[in-house]
């Protein structure tokens, strides 16, 4: 009787058989995507994502203010959010009203914050020697296109000592639907109107412009003084608001690492 012997083990078990067809032939095995493949799909499904036209967002608070969007009436809160970088100062001497007159110290100040968004701040003194009754309205324009929030200091904000304290605060504020919707006005009250000698608090407009410009600010004085306008030099918004960035150039970065760490731990795990 002869014996057959048997082929050397490798150590490895066998290898399943090969299906085959009602022909007899191998039917073809189903492989399933190479990973840089599927990589590269997922990469390109995100690329397409970032380039898709963000959805409209809705109007947040800017800074520590009240989110003040055309056709609405706020009550301006107290600032707490430190100011930015100082870009720029004015300072303006002005009068009016004819026969009761009023003088009006007129400051306005720029600065940056740090995600490069301004803040537009204004403050008016009625100067000894006026007349007329305190000032009740300040008028700020140009806002439109831009999104606008209020607030005030009571205090020098930054104590640089270009604005001064100021008790007489703004019970509302106001920015039109239609119209002269780029104007942001500050309301007070008579018995709160920033009389002769007095300083109003330091307005504070925030908004999403990244440049500015100059344009002029309009004052009245109360209404039992005929409502007297005067205009003087301020700052005002210009050039296209800050764009809203989906995500950072990092995380597209950290994602692209991670998934070719992921292919090359796959193609170290078959070498084995």
């Amino acid at each position: 009787m002869s014996v057959s012997a048997r082929p050397p083990s490798t150590g490895k078990p066998p290898s399943a058989p090969r299906q085959r067809g009602a022909d007899g032939a191998p039917v073809a095995r189903r492989l399933r995507p190479p990973l840089p493949a599927l990589a590269a799909a997922l990469l390109c499904g995100w690329a397409a994502a970032f380039a898709a036209p963000a959805p409209a967002r809705a109007q947040v608070p800017l800074d520590g203010g009240v989110a003040l969007t055309p056709g609405s009436t706020v009550v301006p809160v107290p600032e707490i959010t430190p100011l930015g970088t100082l870009l720029a100062t004015h300072r303006d001497e002005g009068s009016g009203g004819g026969f009761f007159p009023f003088y009006i110290t007129f400051r306005t100040a720029v600065y940056q914050d740090a995600d490069g968004t301004l803040d537009f701040l204004y403050q008016i003194t009625s100067r000894s020697g006026s007349l007329a009754a305190g000032a009740d309205v300040v008028n700020m324009t140009d806002f439109t296109g831009y999104d606008t929030s209020v607030s005030y200091y009571t205090a020098d904000p930054d104590g640089l000592g270009f604005f001064q304290f100021g008790a007489q605060a703004p019970t509302t504020a106001f920015r039109p639907a239609g119209g002269p919707s780029a104007n942001v006005r500050f309301f007070f009250t008579d018995a709160g109107a920033v009389d002769p000698g007095e300083s109003s608090a330091v307005l504070v407009i925030s908004t999403n412009a990244t440049a500015y410009t100059t344009h002029i600010a309009t004052f009245s004085v109360s209404p039992v003084n005929r409502g007297d306008f005067m205009g003087t030099g301020a700052f005002m918004p210009t050039g296209a608001p800050a764009a809203v960035t989906p995500a950072p150039p990092g995380l597209i970065v950290a994602g692209i690492g991670g998934l070719m760490g992921l292919v090359s731990f796959r193609r170290s795990r078959r070498k084995r």
